[in-house]
Formats: C-alpha cells, structure tokens, sequence
C-alpha cells in the first residue's frame, strides 16, 4: 500500500506592522508634493529697467492690493547687444490665472512724485510690490514686459482708451489731464517718441460716462500754458485751469460747424494737433480744390488764411508754392510766372450741408458765378499783424472770363486791388516815364534856357535904355508940359458952359441946321411923290368966298 503523501506546511514572513507607517508617510508625502504642483499657479517672468525695491521671497504682486503672487527669484537678462534688463521670476495663485492675458499689465510701485500726483505712500513702510492688470487679450501668456511708469488708471476701471499721434511733443507726459471745456475727464496713461517715424505716441483713458463725448469727428489738441495766436482774425489769448498752465494738458472737442460722427472703438488712434487754432482748419469731409494765380506779392498769406465771400467764410488756403503746378503752367505771354495759392472751398460752411451734392452744387455755384464777373483777390485781414487772406467778390469793368484749368486743379481769375492796385499803376507809370526820350527833351529844354537867356539879357539892355530916357532932361521937362497943356484944356471947356457965347451961338447954328434938313425932307417927299412940280408950279388956288347972308 502505498503511503499517502503529506502536505508540507510553510507558514508565509508577515510585513512588520511597523514598516507601514513610513509608507503611509511616503504615500502621503508624494499626494502632497502632486498636490502642491497641482495648486501652484502658473510661472510667469517679468523684465524690468531696474530691480530698485523688489527682493526674492519678499515683494508681492497685487491686484487691487490682493496679494496674487510673489517674487520668487530676481536676476539679469542677458538682453541685446549693451542692452541689459532685470529678470524677475514670480509664481502666481492659481485662481488668477485666467487674468494673465496678452495685454496684461505689470509694473513696480513705488513712492513717486510727479506730474499726475503723489503715488506709492504706502510703500514707505511696507517696500515695493509689483502691481498686476489684468487684461482682455488671449490668455495663456507667461512672459510679460513691465512698465517702467505707474498706468494712471487701472485696466478695469470702465471707459476708454485711445492713441494719440503728433508731430510735436511739448507738455505731455504721464499723468497730464484730459479735459472737457475745461473739466477733467481722464487723463495721459503714457508717452513715448517713435525714434524711426519720429512721432509722439500718447495713451490715453478716458473715464465712463465721458467716453460718450468722444466720437469719429473729435479732435483732440495739447493745452499746454498760455497760447498766443496772431492771426487775420485777430489777437487770441487762451489759459487753462492752473494744472494744465502748470503741467500741461490734453483737451478735445468738435471742430467749429462739425457735427457729432460715430462712435469709437477702444483703442482707436487720432491725431493730436498742436492748438486749438489748427482743429479748425479742415474738419469738412467735402471740399474741392482750387489754384489761384496772383501777379503780385503773396507776402502775409500762410497756410491756414481763410478764404472769404464778401465777409463771409467759404474755405482755407492750403499752400502757397509750386509743388502742385509746373512753374510753366503759371506764364502768361512769356512773363514772369505767377504765384500759385491752393485754396480749399467748403461748401459746408456756406451751404450748411457736407456731402457730395453740396460740393457738386458749389462747384456749379462757382463756375457761373465767375462768368458773371467773380474774381478772387488778396486782402489784408489784420492791420496788426499783416496777415493776408483770400476775398471773393464781384469787380466791374473785368475782361470775361470762365473758370480755367492748371494742371488738374480748377482755377478762378483774380485781380489786384486795393494797394496793389495802386502800387501796379505806380508801377506803370515809372516804365512810361522811363520810356520817355530823356535826351531829346533835355537837348530841347537847353535850347530853351539858352533863348530864355537871351531875352532876359535883351530885357535887361531895354531896362537900361528907358532909365537913360527917364533921367534925360527933356524927359523930366514933359510933366510939366502936360500940366500946361490940362489947364489950357480946362479953361476950354470952361468957355463951352451953357452961359458962354460959344454956347449960343453953336445952338443956334445948330437950330439953323435942323430947319435946313427939315426943309430937304420936305422937298425930298415931293419930288418923290410929284415929280412935275420941279417944272410946273403948283396951282393957285381960289380964293373963298364969303357966303350972302340969308
């Protein structure tokens, strides 16, 4: 019988119990360490001019003075070429890290003075932090640039923001205000020059509900101080509120007769002009252009001079100068060329409408106008400071004309009046004197003095004769002569009184006289009408009768 086999008992090595508490530990340590990266936020690195107050495991960054993050280690950036930047590492909480955008913002505060104000006070005693804005770009961005300035207002803050561009930098700076008709409603967030375009960039805030004020035809212009402006118009002298005559200032409104446009997106760009004054030049969208010719001196017009209709505005002079003409197209006759004046006319101050029908209508407007005698002129519009403008107006006695064409601008005829008028007739009149024969009247004038003198010396001999005849002694006898010869006059006609005997007798002579022609008249009339009683005599004549009484 075979033996059954037996079953061979082992009894299994159990774990010691004390070896379950460092794995427990070591379990729970790597749950922790997996925690701990799960619930860190993201790494995000900031570059920075200077790393004046930031320090490792110190300075905090905060939004709205909510601790959000912490510096974590602070070194160089190697940069390019001599450029160096301060790189600064920070971790962020997590549950902000939905705020880190493209356009997020970072940047130190610090204790500041300046343009916009006292900034920072806080930090005397708690350090520097790094202040976070968030942004609305694309999320996901890690590597940020920090400002080196204060943004004047918070990124959440409600309102808008715009770009400014100019030519010219003068007083602004962060922190300038931005005003209103004089009222603050925002203000300069930053201010950089563009080396290559060499243009000022300015950002701008403006604080809701006064975003409303700006739209598509709102120009904006630098208040700096006082402004002092000569113009035709006059003399103007401008201030701001003591802030802007103190740190300058950007203000903005429509131009003069413009109407509200559209509205305006967030970061919209505008140009910024230099004053006041120069918002007003061009803020018609319709216009047409105009090349005046002038003969005489354009000395005092500029650009910008306005363009009037009997006192009334109708357009601006944009240049003088032949850029826009060949100088040839200027020549009339082989003379010297003319100086060309490119006008802008506007038929939206004249006509109260900007649009292309008003400007269609103008140029109509124009053209028959000028065939009725129109021309344009050059005035002065300021005694003071001889400013010139442009005048149109109606002239007689002008040749017919219609509206010309220079290049590919319209042309309207002009004339000289006023003082140019007369300087050119005085003009005229020096060429004709110059062209008198100067030699011939002279050569005549000298043949004149000669026989003038010739006569005053036979005068002189004359002169000379009638003294010798005057002091001669029969000459001196001849008062005395006529003085007999007065008496014996007068006593001549006293013997011819009524009373005299000369008197008598030649009235009666002269009583003779007069019977003898009565008596030819009497024969006269007979022989006349009775020739026959020359020879027979005329017939006695009965003598009368006396009649017998009854």
């Amino acid at each position: 019988m075979a033996s059954e086999p037996k079953a061979i008992v082992t009894q299994k090595k159990k774990i010691p119990a004390i070896w379950f508490v460092p794995l427990i530990a070591l379990i729970i340590g790597i749950w922790m360490v997996v925690d701990h990266f799960l619930s860190q936020g993201p790494e995000i690195t900031i570059t920075f001019s200077t790393a004046e107050g930031i320090e490792a495991g110190k300075t905090k960054v905060k939004l709205l003075n909510v601790n959000v993050g912490a510096v974590e280690s602070v070194g160089l950036h190697p940069g390019h070429g001599n450029q160096r930047y301060v790189l600064i590492t920070a971790r962020m909480n997590k549950e902000i890290a939905h705020l880190l955008r493209s356009d997020s913002r970072f940047w130190v505060v610090r204790p500041r003075i300046g343009a916009g104000g006292v900034s920072g006070l806080g930090t005397l005693f708690s350090g520097a932090y790094i202040e976070f804005a968030p942004g609305e770009g694309k999320e996901g961005k890690r590597e940020f640039k920090g400002l080196d300035n204060i943004p004047a207002t918070p990124q959440i803050v409600p309102g808008l923001r715009l770009n400014l561009v100019s030519d010219v930098a003068d007083s602004v700076s962060t922190g300038d205000p931005v005003l209103f008709h004089g009222y603050q409603v925002g203000r300069v967030e930053s201010a950089k020059l563009d080396a290559d375009k060499r243009k000022l960039h300015a950002k701008i805030f403006i604080e809701a509900p006064y975003d409303t004020l700006v739209n598509s035809h709102t120009r904006f212009w630098n208040r700096s101080g006082i402004t002092f402006e000569a113009t035709a118009e006059g003399i103007t002298l401008q201030t701001g509120s003591l802030q802007s005559m103190l740190i300058g200032g950007i203000e903005f409104d429509l131009p003069e007769g413009a109407t509200p446009g559209g509205p305006v997106e967030n970061n919209a760009e505008f140009e910024l002009y230099p004053n006041k004054h120069s918002i007003n030049q061009n803020p018609y969208e319709h216009y047409h252009e105009f090349i005046l010719l002038f003969d005489s001196s354009v000395k005092g017009l500029v650009e910008g001079a306005h363009v009037y209709y009997r006192g009334i505005r109708i357009g601006t002079v944009m240049d003088v100068s032949f850029n826009y003409v060949d100088v040839e197209m200027t020549r009339t006759n082989g003379r010297a060329p003319k100086i060309p004046v490119l006008i802008r006319i506007e038929p939206g101050r004249w006509l109260g409408r900007d649009s292309k029908e008003a400007k269609e209508l103008g140029v109509k407007a124009m053209a028959k106008s000028v065939e009725a005698g129109m021309r344009a002129t050059i005035q002065t519009g300021n005694l003071l400071t001889g400013a010139k403008v442009i005048a149109f107006d109606f002239h007689e006695d002008v040749e017919p004309a219609t509206l010309g064409k220079v290049g590919n601008y319209d042309s309207v005829p002009t004339v000289s009046t006023g003082l140019e008028e007369i300087q050119i007739k005085v003009a005229n009149l020096l060429d004709k004197l110059n062209a008198l024969p100067y030699a011939s009247v002279m050569q005549d004038a000298d043949q004149t003095l000669k026989q003038m003198t010739k006569t005053l010396a036979d005068a002189d001999q004359a002169i000379k004769e009638l003294n010798e005849i005057l002091h001669n002694k029969d000459t001196k006898e001849i008062p005395k002569s006529v003085n007999e010869t007065l008496i014996e006059l007068q006593s001549l006609l006293e013997g011819m009184s009524p009373d005299s005997e000369f008197y008598q007798n030649l009235n009666d002579s002269i009583a003779q006289l007069n019977d003898t022609l009565r008596n030819i008249e009497h024969l006269t009339y007979t022989v006349d009408t009775k020739p026959s009683s020359i020879i027979f005599s005329k017939p006695k004549q009965q003598d009368i009768q006396p009649e017998a009484p009854n």
